[in-house]
């Protein structure tokens, strides 16, 4: 499995609507530039959805209470609530950095062979975002402290993992 799929698939995770606005029965190894600008877009836009709200907020204020409650800085639930109270808008700093669909940046450029419509395509980075999701809310200082914390993103590492997500895989590995 290609890191470039990968990390398609898991950049790739909307909010926006229930699709790219590309007709969901062209393959992706047919896609023109503005198609694939569209369909990047879109899963960007999936991805934002991720860190918006309060899941990942939370879950990123216990990584980083746990990582300075490690460091013997306080508790990891006294720095994650610190943390929790901070105005910045985790949306807005994704934004800033995020710039995977410029225009100079093939990012979603597929093999000739990959015949995977833009539905699947759409369907596993819809499931994508969700498992992300889901994972986010799982994380806690407890989570983290457990076992059960080192193995939180497991499932996220292969999008072959995720059933929707199989076809794409297989149908579109280099």
């Amino acid at each position: 499995f290609r890191p470039s799929l990968a990390l398609s698939l898991g950049i790739v995770t909307a909010a926006c609507g229930s699709s790219s606005g590309v007709d969901g029965n062209k393959p992706l190894n047919e896609l023109t530039r503005d198609d694939n600008e569209k369909l990047c877009e879109y899963t960007a836009d999936l991805m934002k959805d991720v860190f918006d709200g309060t899941n990942a907020r939370r879950a990123l204020c216990s990584f980083q209470g746990f990582a300075f409650e490690q460091s013997g800085l306080g508790t990891c639930e006294d720095l994650r609530d610190e943390c929790m109270k901070d105005d910045d808008d985790l949306d807005d700093e994704f934004d800033d950095g995020f710039t995977v669909c410029d225009d100079d940046d093939d990012f979603l450029d597929f093999p000739e062979t990959c015949d995977v419509t833009v539905k699947e395509f759409e369907d596993c980075i819809r499931a994508m975002r969700d498992r992300m999701k889901d994972a986010f809310s799982d994380i806690t200082c407890d989570s983290l402290r457990s076992e059960e914390g080192e193995n939180i993103f497991d499932d996220l590492d292969d999008p072959s993992n995720i059933p929707a997500c199989e076809s794409v895989v297989e149908r579109c590995e280099r």
